[in-house]
């Protein structure tokens, strides 16, 4: 017990040894100030908080931040990719931009390939979406022959 108060007494004489002018050290409290005159009222109202604009995030709803890790859910934003690009675009290409590993996955691939609204070139080796062609009958003949 004798080492443990001897230790607290040196550790309070430290302290009251310690030089606080440095940059890090506590301020000197200010002097007084002189009187203020007590304050006049004004016709001007009270300073009011600033309303902060309202946002129109919802943040109940989860924000779309991936591509999900289910091959279905890998599909369809590989085919929506397709379908907004408008371009023919080659796989390689496709799982860069879209981060999703359909070069790699072969079930994922074999799912793409078969895509009914997916179209391969083999020639070129492109991926293009193909368009759903309505009313083409009624574009080129107004009226058809009724079938027999």
């Amino acid at each position: 017990m004798a080492a443990l108060a001897r230790d607290a007494a040196a550790f309070k004489s430290a302290l009251h040894r310690q030089d606080y002018s440095s940059w890090h050290a506590q301020p000197e409290p200010a002097p007084p100030a002189p009187a203020a005159p007590p304050p006049v009222e004004s016709s001007e109202p009270p300073h009011k908080k600033k309303k902060r604009p309202k946002s129109n995030v919802v943040y109940s709803q989860p924000a779309d931040t991936g591509t999900g890790t289910n091959v279905n859910t890998q599909l369809v934003y590989l085919v929506n990719h397709l379908k907004s690009n408008g371009n023919p675009m080659r796989l390689q290409d496709l799982a860069i931009i879209t981060n999703i590993p359909v070069d790699t996955h072969p079930a994922l691939l074999e799912k793409f390939r078969a895509h009914d609204r997916v179209v391969h070139d083999p020639r070129t080796d492109l991926y293009s979406y193909r368009v759903r062609m309505l009313g083409f009958l009624a574009l080129t003949d107004p009226y058809p022959e009724p079938p027999a």
